[in-house]
């Protein structure tokens, strides 16, 4: 599977989304534009079924998350970045880094363990 396709892919699933969740708002030159991205999605799908599979495992996973679950988690990721970044790299060792580490220190600040 190539991921660049499959980017590709799960943003115009998205697209598809927003244009069908804005009823009656379209002229028919979009829908047909519309209809045209359906059919490649399908294309797509049908080639490699492999796409398909892992949009919906990606979708399962991300609908577990609650909103406020989400927003921890991504101001537990910022606030780790901040004091992270400048520790990350072993001084005076190049191509060396303390990411394992701060992996584990993460996780931490996430699950509290």
């Amino acid at each position: 599977m190539n991921y660049t396709v499959y980017r590709m892919y799960c943003e115009n699933k998205k697209i598809i989304q927003r244009v069908e969740a804005c009823e009656n708002e379209h002229s028919a030159e979009e829908l047909s534009l519309l209809a045209d991205l359906k059919l490649s999605q399908k294309i797509l799908e049908e080639v490699e079924p492999e796409y398909l599979r892992k949009w919906e495992e990606e979708q399962k996973m991300f609908k577990s998350f609650t909103p406020e679950q989400r927003d921890f988690i991504c101001y537990q990721i910022g606030d780790w970045y901040m004091s992270w970044q400048s520790r990350m790299w072993v001084d005076d060792k190049p191509n060396q880094h303390w990411l394992g580490v701060g992996k584990e220190h993460l996780k931490m600040m996430i699950y509290g363990d």
